[in-house]
């Protein structure tokens, strides 16, 4: 997110590595969480092995139904874009940047926002099939696999996230 505050808003990480050998879980959830970068690819060096998604039928089924839910919101991302070039500010921003009287929000160092309505929960930690995380005080929405289209309270949760689900996402 450093990037984002420093009004780089066109950056995105090497989907599953760059100078070592990937594995299964950690491109999976990469392309998960990469899927939510402003810019997406999955990329590696000339001396690496492939890292071809389809290797792996877990990580071609995640990678395909991410990337799904991406191009579904490519209007969003856009105009988000847009608005970031006309009137300055983020693509991608902290939680804190729109809850700054939350001071839970300062402390959330993995979830973050696309705009000021879009929440990502991604899973981050190697054999998780769960993500906690936080919503601050709204009306949030989950457009993820679990739950979707049910309101969700505000606060702590808890949210499975198997291989074959979408990260938790969630919209006020």
């Amino acid at each position: 997110m450093e990037e984002q505050n420093a009004l780089f808003r066109y950056i995105g990480s090497d989907i599953c590595g760059f100078n070592r050998e990937t594995e299964e879980e950690l491109c999976l959830r990469w392309h998960q969480l990469g899927a939510f970068h402003t810019f997406m690819r999955n990329h590696n060096a000339r001396t690496m092995p492939p890292q071809d998604p389809a290797q792996w039928k877990s990580v071609a089924n995640a990678t395909r139904k991410a990337t799904l839910f991406r191009y579904s919101y490519l209007p969003y991302l856009f105009s988000l874009h847009f608005e970031a070039s006309m009137r300055g500010g983020t693509v991608i921003r902290p939680i804190f940047y729109e809850f700054p009287t939350d001071n839970k929000t300062h402390d959330l160092s993995y979830q973050f926002l696309w705009g000021s309505s879009m929440l990502i929960a991604p899973v981050v930690h190697k054999g998780a099939q769960n993500v906690q995380f936080y919503l601050p005080k709204d009306d949030w929405y989950s457009v993820s696999d679990h739950k979707y289209g049910q309101l969700i309270w505000d606060g702590d949760q808890t949210f499975p996230a198997p291989w074959d689900s979408l990260i938790p996402v969630f919209v006020r």
